[in-house]
């Protein structure tokens, strides 16, 4: 059986927080850092050492998914460790890999199975030594993060492995029920509990000017949590930054006529057609939803909404005169009918106007685009929103008591998220939510818009988002 005879520390070059995560004994580890903390490549370490140190083991590495974030990320990172390992030492520490099951067996004769806690019934039936779990803060609706947690801890037993540990390396994304169940093993002073704090500063490896112009980007809750590793309380509004007495400003068409023209569009059904009308100030940068579209029920004498009647609305909306077409129309890319005659319609009457829908999972994600707005709402550097609405737009929830759809203002005012059975936010919005047309809309003209370069101050970044729930738009 191959032995190692190099330390792991010196080849691995781990700064001081994931020293101290490769260092911990305890059953229950928590590695809680800021954006590029070096979270996945500690737990990559960690998962290494664990397999090396602990011959003929059983290790589990989980990521959310397994193709793109187990296998994709979690053993990319091993295998650069491996390689480097290898380097080294002149051995080539892989004895087999097998792509059918997603296995990996080192010389040693230790085993590294890599899964998926998006389906976590299907982490039953097989023992292992140690765990690391990879962002379970961003289980999203569909997964209970404590679950999962709870699930892979009684997998760990039978008589292979000296310490049976977890380690779970995860963003800080408020006091999620992960967070909070660590919180609470401290405060009973549990010894069987450890956590690892580290600031995205932290890292010496992460240049700093990407940094400051990731925290130029952010809002200042995103700053606070995902740099600054804060646990913030969860709130059950999804923009508690937003106020109208700040957000809300007087702005006149003959103002804002020249300026840049988005369009947000949603396409609803008999309920939840919303066109936005977003202006953005060609100096500041600043956008500015200055009118809404929404067909109401009341609006025609028998009562009904339907598409067609929301393609004829839009279409004489477009052709008044003191509005015309918009530059660019973003829209929900699911009513693929309805996006074609946007299209043609575009062609016939604005060549120039370009029609988009949000194409990738990324992009689709609801938690994304939240997150998108927000950075506008309360920019961390800055004394101005980037996002503003015109006092003008009617901030009573018309059409919320019947089932209709509010304009953009009060759902801003009124969306949440679902909470669990403890009243605990979660990071969704309930499809019921008649909150969601309008503020969709703003989110598809915001995303879709992301990489314009000529409507924004400070470019929109992705870092710290990604593809964080199954949810699409």
């Amino acid at each position: 059986m191959a032995e190692l005879a190099v330390d792991l520390m010196e080849v691995f070059a781990p700064y001081e927080a994931q020293a101290r995560v490769l260092a911990a004994r305890q059953r229950y580890l928590l590695f809680l850092g800021g954006i590029a903390a070096g979270k996945t490549s500690c737990g990559a370490m960690w998962a290494l050492a664990k397999a090396l140190g602990e011959a003929e083991t059983d290790g589990l590495v989980v990521g959310r998914t397994e193709r793109n974030d187990a296998i994709g990320l979690l053993w990319a990172r091993i295998r650069a460790l491996l390689t480097k390992l290898s380097d080294q030492t002149g051995v080539n520490w892989i004895r087999k890999w097998d792509a059918q099951n997603n296995r990996l067996t080192l010389l040693n004769g230790s085993t590294i199975s890599f899964r998926a806690y998006s389906q976590p019934d299907k982490l039953l039936g097989h023992e292992y030594a140690w765990a690391w779990i990879d962002e379970l803060s961003a289980a999203g609706e569909s997964v209970d993060p404590l679950y999962v947690l709870d699930l892979i801890d009684g997998r760990l037993r039978g008589v292979a492995g000296k310490n049976k540990q977890i380690l779970i390396s995860m963003t800080a994304r408020g006091l999620d029920p992960v967070a909070a169940r660590f919180q609470d093993a401290q405060r009973r002073q549990d010894p069987r509990h450890f956590v690892v704090k580290a600031t995205s500063y932290s890292n010496p490896y992460t240049p700093r000017e990407d940094l400051e112009a990731w925290v130029a980007s952010m809002s200042a809750r995103r700053v606070k949590q995902e740099i600054y590793c804060v646990l913030l309380r969860p709130q059950t509004a999804v923009w508690p930054e937003f106020d109208p007495r700040v957000h809300c400003i007087d702005v006149k068409r003959a103002e804002f006529k020249t300026w840049h023209h988005v369009c947000g569009l949603d396409w609803g059904a008999t309920r939840g057609s919303v066109a936005l009308e977003v202006r953005v100030h060609p100096q500041t940068r600043q956008w500015v939803v200055v009118d809404e579209l929404i067909p109401r029920p009341e609006d025609y004498k028998d009562g009904v909404v339907n598409r067609q009647r929301f393609r004829d609305a839009l279409k004489a909306w477009w052709s008044e005169k003191n509005r015309g077409y918009p530059e660019i129309i973003v829209s929900d890319r699911a009513i693929v009918s309805e996006n074609m005659w946007l299209r043609n319609l575009a062609a016939k009457h604005s060549p120039s106007t370009s029609v988009r829908t949000l194409v990738t999972r990324e992009e689709q994600a609801r938690f994304n685009g939240t997150e998108a707005i927000r950075d506008l709402l309360d920019p961390a550097v800055g004394d101005r929103p980037r996002l503003l609405f015109s006092s003008s737009l009617d901030r009573n929830a018309v059409g919320a008591s019947d089932g209709g759809t509010p304009g953009v203002v009060s759902s801003m005012t009124n969306l949440s998220w679902a909470t669990d059975k403890l009243g605990r936010p979660m990071n969704y919005v309930p499809d019921m939510q008649v909150w969601r047309d309008s503020t969709d809309a703003l989110r598809y003209a915001v995303v879709g818009c992301r990489n314009v370069r000529h409507l924004w101050s400070v470019l929109p970044r992705w870092v710290g988002v990604g593809e964080l729930e199954s949810e699409a738009a």
